[in-house]
């Protein structure tokens, strides 16, 4: 319900009976905030984001303004932006070498992101936090130090290393998560280092379900 309780002076013109009235109707059809109950909802100045706010203090954001597109009709994902990529085929690490990963597979994406496989970079969509989660699986066990690294903008921001024992073999399995300020545009890489002798990444070769994965999650929180 909208309005108001405000005593106002009878209008002391045709003139200014009519703008008022046209003041109403225009309140009505285009208001700049409703109530409901005990909340007001409106537009955040500034960003156009939908919020509520409630007569004791406090606000919440319960949408975004939607990103800009080529298409005006296109309605945006509802859910958080989400992306999940797997290689659950067996690739090649040269020994002493930085691989990239190829991503072969991609299990779930929302609108925001528009990757095909095979991809090796990640073109980050929109501004946000991000939470980042990548898991790399070696085929077999081995006694090299291996690496998981990812990227962004060529610049190492997150890596685990697994340094095993010289006189006994390991199954080997790297996973690293973290949060991150992303910027849209920004390029994300996975990368795998084997120490000393080639090995193969992707599933693991007891556990062939148990598969190298990359998942990323824009947060829906704001950065001050």
């Amino acid at each position: 319900m909208t309005g108001t309780t405000e005593k106002k002076t009878p209008p002391r013109s045709d003139q200014e009976w009519a703008r008022d009235i046209q003041q109403r109707v225009d309140n009505v059809e285009h208001p700049t905030s409703l109530r409901a109950g005990d909340w007001v909802l409106s537009t955040q100045e500034g960003t156009g984001s939908l919020i509520a706010s409630h007569v004791d203090g406090g606000s919440v954001v319960l949408a975004k303004k939607p990103e800009s597109t080529e298409d005006p009709d296109k309605v945006a994902d509802s859910g958080l932006p989400f992306v999940k990529l797997v290689r659950n085929l067996l690739q090649s690490a040269a020994a002493n070498t930085v691989t990239p990963i190829s991503w072969n597979a991609v299990v779930h994406q929302t609108g925001d992101w528009n990757i095909t496989a095979p991809a090796s970079t990640i073109i980050i969509p929109t501004d946000g936090i991000y939470l980042v989660l990548f898991r790399l699986m070696w085929e077999t066990n081995g006694q090299t130090t291996t690496k998981a690294i990812v990227t962004v903008d060529g610049t190492a921001v997150m890596t685990q290393e697994f340094n095993p024992h010289n006189t006994e073999t390991w199954w080997q399995s790297e996973y690293t998560s973290d949060t991150f300020p992303f910027n849209a545009g920004q390029v994300l890489t996975c990368q795998a280092y084997s120490g000393g002798t080639t090995r193969n990444f992707g599933p693991s070769s007891p556990d062939p379900n148990s598969v190298t994965s990359l998942s990323l999650i824009r947060l829906p929180v704001e950065v001050k």
